[in-house]
């Protein structure tokens, strides 16, 4: 038995095609692939969170450093997550920072880039024995977004949008749950 499942997994492996993994939507591959020219992916895990599916896909770069990606089910929306080291980010992220949380030690800092350019930094640290996690923007300025009301139910449509303060949401009826404002559809120059 156990080698009829592992006949099968190489199988569904070699069926994904270079680059490519089993299971992941083609349209998800193609996005996450034509953002990063040269990669292959090595992970693709569908992922529901505020009544949204998007896949997390995991891409090995020619480099061998590994990234994240977020892509929506039609292949829309890529944000690019990468490990980045605390002296590689932006000093008015670092201040920013320092000023808000002091003496706290970043314990890991993750560099978000939006398919729009944005640019964002993801710290986690611990601050009074407590794990915490800030999101800066390049400038230092926070990307707190409030989370949508507990509820709340939107439809399972991704059509992302971004509000005051920086914040991107899967949709308008999620940005509404969270009482966001100024809101326009990501990527728009409004």
């Amino acid at each position: 038995m156990k080698h009829l499942y592992f006949a099968a997994v190489l199988a569904a492996v070699a069926a994904a095609g270079p680059g490519r993994a089993a299971g992941c939507p083609a349209a998800v591959e193609s996005a996450a692939l034509a953002a990063h020219p040269g990669s292959r992916i090595t992970e693709c895990e569908r992922e529901h969170e505020n009544g949204t599916t998007t896949y997390e896909v995991e891409l090995s770069l020619p480099s061998g450093r590994k990234i994240d990606c977020e892509v929506a089910p039609d292949g829309t929306s890529v944000l690019t997550e990468e490990p980045v080291a605390w002296s590689d980010v932006p000093p008015a992220v670092a201040q920013a920072f320092a000023a808000a949380h002091g003496a706290a030690t970043p314990k890991s800092v993750t560099k978000q880039t939006a398919s729009d350019g944005r640019v964002g930094y993801e710290i986690e640290f611990k601050e009074g024995g407590k794990k915490k996690e800030v999101v800066l923007d390049a400038s230092g300025k926070t990307g707190h977004c409030p989370e949508p009301k507990p509820g709340c139910i939107c439809p399972m449509i991704y059509a992302p949008v971004r509000c005051d303060g920086g914040c991107t949401y899967p949709s308008a009826c999620a940005a509404g749950c969270a009482s966001a404002t100024g809101c326009v559809p990501a990527g728009s120059t409004e």
